[in-house]
Parts: structure tokens; sequence; C-alpha cells
């Protein structure tokens, strides 16, 4: 766990909002995220673009598969 958060730690230390959210799956069927960082005390801007692209993606592929567990 203690690599958990190294891809939203530097929006952390900035005090920068920002909210991570799943975007697909790449060809070998593993996640792939985005991020989307809002300025300071724009909380709202952040969340509306994730809600937004989740609204533009109901309907794709990817939301109804299983992503590939490597182990």
């Amino acid at each position: 766990m203690q690599f958990a958060d190294q891809f939203t730690s530097p929006m952390n230390f900035a005090g920068t909002p920002g909210v991570s959210f799943p975007s697909g799956l790449n060809s070998e069927g593993l996640p792939i995220g985005l991020q989307a960082a809002g300025y300071d005390y724009c909380e709202a801007k952040a969340l509306r673009a994730a809600y937004a692209f989740e609204q533009a993606t109901l309907g794709a592929d990817w939301r109804k598969a299983k992503p590939v567990v490597l182990g």
C-alpha cells in the first residue's frame, strides 16, 4: 500500500484538488485511469469533469469488462 497514492500525492502536497477515475482498459486488459485537477478551491470543476466523462462513457464496453488480475 505504500505506493497506492504515488500518482495522486503531487496534488496532495500542492493542495490542488484532484480526482482519479477509471477510463478504460489497455490492450492487455489492464485498467487505465485519468486524473482531473482543478485550480485552488475549485474542487467542483474537477468533480464535474470526472462526472462528465463517466456520463459520456456509460455504455462503453470496458465498463462491463473484468480487468485481468496478474499474480
